[in-house]
């Protein structure tokens, strides 16, 4: 009785630890289920793998017919051409038609728009109709500790001999720092720029750092080079936004907001649209309303009050108690966006 009993308690023991346990199995309908969700979480992370592509940016090549020759001259010369057909096809996504009719080629990742244009002139060779542009995604590497006898043709030579990355001369610009010290831009493709970024470059005595700069510096010279405007890096906030592109406000004076206001600035491969946000009128802390000062008011003294629930005896900063607007009585605290009498006339 006794063995038999200890039998079936070791049977119980490791039934628990998992020796003997049976997995349940599952019926038709589960396992269908189970499969659609397999296939449901892998079709979600190839499409979120499509955006992610989709947002990194790639070679341009641009056509643009010359005068006295029209759009379907050239979109006819590159499209009936064997080679075109056989070589280019494959590298690009398919090509359209640009307002400006261009015949716009924009490079599928990882190929340099270098060969789909060599490909593209020996098409066009002779016939003297178009011209070719291409748009390279560009990084902007800061070089940093550089000593006041650094050129920017030593830079260029460093470059090639420690990295075998070759730039341009008016692609590299020589700053210097208060301490007499220099540091460089250098603006150069992004694939040469993978190679630099974390890196140290030795000139002379010096070991310096090779950084990826923000994108606020790249607005800012493209701000100088096409409008002559000066901004501050402080001045630039760069917001990510959920499609993947980016929005940067400018803080700048007045006078100079007008010269931008609705113009275009090209930064890079993108061409955005310069516009003045417009600003909450003033507040007057007196009456705790906007659109006057407190030299104008002719209000109610409510500068005593907490702005939160309307209360003497504290301010906001300690207010426990329910918001409750002194301009309208609604549920929010004093001179909200949310009150429909936050404007008030003199």
């Amino acid at each position: 009785m006794t063995e038999g009993r200890s039998t079936k308690n070791k049977k119980r023991r490791r039934s628990r630890r998992g020796g003997l346990s049976k997995q349940p199995q599952q019926s038709q309908y589960q396992q269908q289920r189970s499969s659609n969700n397999d296939a449901l979480d892998t079709s979600s992370i190839q499409c979120q793998r499509s955006r992610d592509t989709r947002r990194i940016p790639t070679d341009i090549v641009r056509v643009c017919a010359l005068p006295g020759h029209s759009y379907a001259e050239v979109y006819m010369a590159v499209r009936g051409n064997a080679v075109f057909k056989a070589a280019v096809a494959d590298l690009i996504e398919p090509p359209y038609r640009m307002p400006d009719n261009t015949l716009l080629m924009r490079c599928k990742r990882d190929i340099q728009g270098s060969v789909v244009e060599r490909y593209v002139r020996a098409i066009l060779d002779g016939k003297n109709i178009a011209t070719i542009q291409v748009t390279t995604s560009t990084s902007l590497v800061t070089c940093s500790t550089l000593d006041e006898f650094t050129s920017a043709a030593d830079l260029q030579k460093a470059l090639l001999k420690q990295y075998g990355v070759t730039v341009e001369l008016t692609n590299i610009q020589m700053n210097f720092h208060q301490n007499g010290l220099q540091w460089a831009q250098i603006f150069l493709d992004e694939k040469e720029a993978g190679k630099l970024i974390g890196n140290r470059l030795r000139i002379g005595f010096m070991r310096a750092v090779l950084q990826e700069e923000e994108p606020s510096a790249e607005l800012q010279k493209a701000l100088l080079e096409q409008y002559g405007v000066t901004v501050e890096a402080d001045n630039i906030q760069i917001h990510l936004l959920q499609n993947g592109l980016q929005r940067a406000r400018i803080r700048i004076a007045m006078r100079e907001a007008n010269k931008l206001a609705e113009k275009r600035l090209r930064v890079g491969l993108v061409i955005a649209t310069l516009r003045v946000e417009e600003q909450q009128p003033p507040r007057c802390f007196r009456c705790m309303e906007r659109g006057h000062r407190s030299r104008e008011c002719k209000g109610t003294d409510n500068s005593g009050r907490c702005l939160r629930c309307g209360q003497e005896g504290h301010r906001i900063i300690n207010c426990k108690k329910a918001p409750n607007c002194l301009t309208c009585g609604l549920s929010h605290q004093t001179g909200s966006g949310k009150c429909a009498k936050a404007v008030s006339p003199m």
